[in-house]
């Protein structure tokens, strides 16, 4: 048969039959693929369950810390903008503190102008030896010597005019003026009331612009104090 040579083998045995060869074991069906790398299909379905579950978890984790920055970036930028607001209030009151303080100032300014005047008018202007001025200011502390904020007056203007006028009718008084700074909330160093008196000697003026301000004090002003 041209140098082929056929082994000779059992009529009963079939191509699928086992053959040794070489010291192998080999089935004539194909390679056994239940095992791949030594993983079985069971295992690297888990393997690809675990990894999917990694990966989610990761995502997972990932989209919560996201969502704490935004969280955070939202609660920093409502801060901010309280903050903001409340700086242009601060602002705003202050800029009207201004204006009323230099309102202020120029309120009494026009009363020592007024009282000046008033006095150089006066038919008894030679007469005039004195004129005394009380200015009194917000104190840091109260008489029984608590620290103070500030604080508030509010003035009983009828009980103010009595006092005055009857004040005015004593020995030697050419005219008073007051001016008290009500309904406002005063800081330390404020100014809380001008006092101004003039007459013809020391003893005169300094007894009346004692007695008028001893009762505008007790009847005529209601402070409130900020601790």
């Amino acid at each position: 048969m041209n140098g082929i040579v056929l082994a000779d083998r059992p009529p009963d045995e079939s191509l699928g039959g086992p053959v040794e060869l070489a010291g192998a074991k080999l089935s004539c069906r194909g390679v056994d693929d239940s095992t791949i790398g030594g993983a079985t299909p069971a295992d690297l379905r888990q393997q690809n369950w675990a990894h999917t579950a990694a990966q989610s978890k990761w995502a997972d984790t990932s989209i919560r810390l996201l969502r704490r920055e935004i969280i955070e970036r939202d609660q920093t930028e409502a801060r901010l903008e309280r903050e903001l607001a409340g700086l242009k209030a601060a602002n705003e009151r202050l800029r009207k503190r201004v204006a009323e303080d230099a309102e202020m100032s120029e309120r009494l300014r026009r009363k020592i102008a007024e009282l000046t005047e008033a006095k150089e008018q006066h038919p008894d202007f030679d007469k005039v030896g004195m004129v005394l001025c009380h200015n009194g200011i917000v104190r840091g502390t109260s008489r029984d010597g608590r620290k103070v904020k500030g604080l508030r007056v509010s003035v009983d203007h009828r009980k103010l005019d009595k006092i005055v006028s009857e004040q005015k009718k004593r020995p030697g008084i050419l005219d008073i003026r007051v001016e008290i700074v009500e309904d406002r909330d005063l800081k330390i160093g404020d100014d809380v009331m001008l006092l101004l008196v003039a007459g013809d000697i020391r003893e005169n003026v300094i007894a009346v612009l004692t007695d008028t301000l001893n009762q505008i004090k007790t009847t005529v002003t209601k402070k409130t104090e900020d601790y």
